[in-house]
């Protein structure tokens, strides 16, 4: 990130969040500062191993995502004066190949329901979000920041959605035509690929895995740096593929972004990649 950009990210934040909600992610932010914002570091066999990490599942950090989130959507900004990422597109492009369909979108690891805002925000007009049933899978920490905060903003601006559903663990079973969206998050999944294959016996027709950290060299955990130090995966390419490949699904897209977001210290240099997954089957 940019001195530039650093600096319109804090006035933005400043701009569009309350107060009372400001000082947690002022807070946030300068620890992530003093930690090294947005880097790698380590080389570790497993997560558990990674040390002097942070638990994900934090309601704080929650709360003041879930608010920032919220302001931000309540703001008159259009998508173009939004702070995009070329990973926001992968979903809504996807979606639109089920225009005038009912469909499903399981958002593992949305955050406060990113994934709906980026279809909502990206979408061509007329775009019937009557036919779309929406189902966020995260933290509980999180789930109760989107049940409190989100969830009302949903109902009140989104009425026609078919349905939303806020859930802890990966549901049993979804409606089909299912879209699968991890945009970033398989990273910091423990056992990803037991995760990977439960998502994958929904038996989605695209599976999309965006902002994921890809080396060359073998998989191994790391510490991230960020709002706060967690320990996260870096996938090897080949590997991750192969894997997919072997749950019933072929790579169809994979971009290694422009934008550089990390840099990496003792461990391998990985690139931010954003890969979609489409059923063999179909």
């Amino acid at each position: 990130m940019s001195k530039f950009q650093a600096a319109y990210a804090r006035s933005l934040i400043v701009d569009v969040t309350p107060p009372i909600l400001l000082r947690p992610m002022q807070k946030l932010w300068r620890a992530a500062q003093g930690r090294g914002f947005h880097t790698f570091d380590g080389c570790y066999s497993n997560l558990m191993d990674v040390p002097g990490t942070d638990s994900y599942d934090d309601d704080e950090f929650a709360m003041a995502s879930a608010a920032f989130s919220l302001e931000q959507q309540k703001s008159a900004a259009t998508p173009k004066n939004k702070l995009d990422k070329v990973g926001r597109l992968f979903l809504p492009l996807i979606a639109s190949q089920f225009t005038g369909k009912s469909f499903t979108i399981l958002d593992f690891g949305g955050g406060a329901a990113g994934g709906l805002f980026d279809v909502a925000d990206y979408m061509a007009a007329g775009f019937e979000l009557s036919k779309l049933s929406y189902v966020l899978v995260e933290t509980p920490a999180m789930c109760r920041a989107v049940r409190d905060k989100i969830a009302p903003y949903v109902r009140e601006r989104f009425g026609n959605l078919s349905s939303m559903q806020v859930a802890e663990e990966i549901p049993m079973s979804v409606a089909s035509p299912l879209i699968v969206n991890c945009g970033g998050s398989i990273q910091y999944v423990p056992a990803y690929r037991e995760t990977l294959g439960r998502l994958a016996g929904l038996s989605p027709k695209f599976f999309i895995v965006s902002g994921a950290p890809i080396i060359e060299e073998a998989t191994c955990a790391c510490r991230h740096n960020m709002y706060k130090t967690v320990a996260a995966w870096k996938f090897n390419r080949a590997e991750f593929v192969d894997g997919m490949r072997d749950l019933g699904y072929t790579c169809i897209v994979m971009v290694d972004y422009e934008t550089v977001l990390h840099t990496h210290q003792n461990g391998p240099v990985s690139s931010n990649v954003g890969m979609v997954f489409c059923s063999r089957s179909d």
